[in-house]
């Protein structure tokens, strides 16, 4: 068996109900939905940021245990299963990226029987993004049939359409600029700055769908409505920014792509 097989579950089992003592205000009750403005007294803009990743550093954890205990168990028997983790939320600089790498399975799945035959990526934009909208639909309603995990799920198809149109330019065969961007210095910054923008919706859509909600957002959005929330929020920005070209350059030299999965 693998070493990192068998060692990331137990790894992932020790840190798991260690992390949410590590961050102050503890990020538990705020992913379980804690009312907000018990979540607001408790918490300065520092801590409410560290919160958000907190939690979905908990969410990626969470699955880590489950899927990859039951992936090392198969490799020990002989079965080489699929790896439904492919990378965490930093590692990835797109949303279309992190979705491929999370829950490998149930992406291919979702891809050959649901995303290809309401048009996939052959068409327009706007189908692509309505086709993505109408998946995310589904994949919403098959974790819980609730109006907040449907808007979730709607929300992440309608953020998805400027990714697929910034593709589409950045890497057409026939312009001209979108070949001297791709090969200039600058590329690696504007995957990063790409990376980290998708980082933060994936960040905001936890707290939507499996968080706050709508309420909470709105109260949070008031909190961040100040010079010093700005300031927090360049700092939290320029630290992502940070861990994600980081991570691009791991990826690179690793030679490590979350694909497309093949039908």
């Amino acid at each position: 068996v693998p070493v990192d097989a068998a060692g990331a579950p137990l790894g992932a089992s020790v840190s798991r109900p260690a992390l949410p003592h590590a961050a102050a205000g503890g990020p538990v009750p705020a992913a379980q939905g804690c009312h907000e403005e018990q979540l607001l007294a408790r918490l300065d803009l520092q801590e409410t940021l560290a919160l958000w990743e907190a939690s979905v550093a908990l969410l990626w954890i969470k699955f880590v245990v489950v899927w990859r205990f039951f992936r090392a168990a198969a490799l020990a028997d002989g079965m080489d299963v699929e790896e439904n983790q492919a990378s965490c939320v930093w590692m990835t600089s797109s949303i279309g990226g992190f979705w491929r790498g999370w829950h490998r399975s149930f992406n291919r799945w979702i891809v050959r029987y649901l995303y290809v035959p309401l048009g996939g990526s052959a068409g327009s934009v706007a189908g692509q993004a309505a086709s993505s909208a109408l998946v995310f639909a589904f994949v919403a309603l098959w974790h819980e049939f609730s109006a907040q995990l449907l808007l979730w799920g709607l929300v992440f198809g309608v953020l998805t359409a400027p990714e697929l149109l910034l593709d589409r330019l950045v890497h057409s065969a026939r312009s001209e600029w979108a070949r001297r961007l791709r090969q200039s210095a600058w590329y690696p910054l504007v995957v990063a700055v790409q990376g980290t923008l998708a980082v933060f919706i994936l960040i905001f859509g936890n707290l939507l769908g499996f968080g706050t909600g709508v309420r909470g957002l709105g109260a949070y959005a008031q909190r961040f409505g100040s010079w010093e929330g700005l300031v927090a929020w360049v700092l939290f920005a320029g630290w992502h920014l940070a861990v994600v070209s980081l991570s691009s350059s791991v990826r690179a030299a690793r030679g490590f792509e979350v694909s497309r999965p093949p039908l």
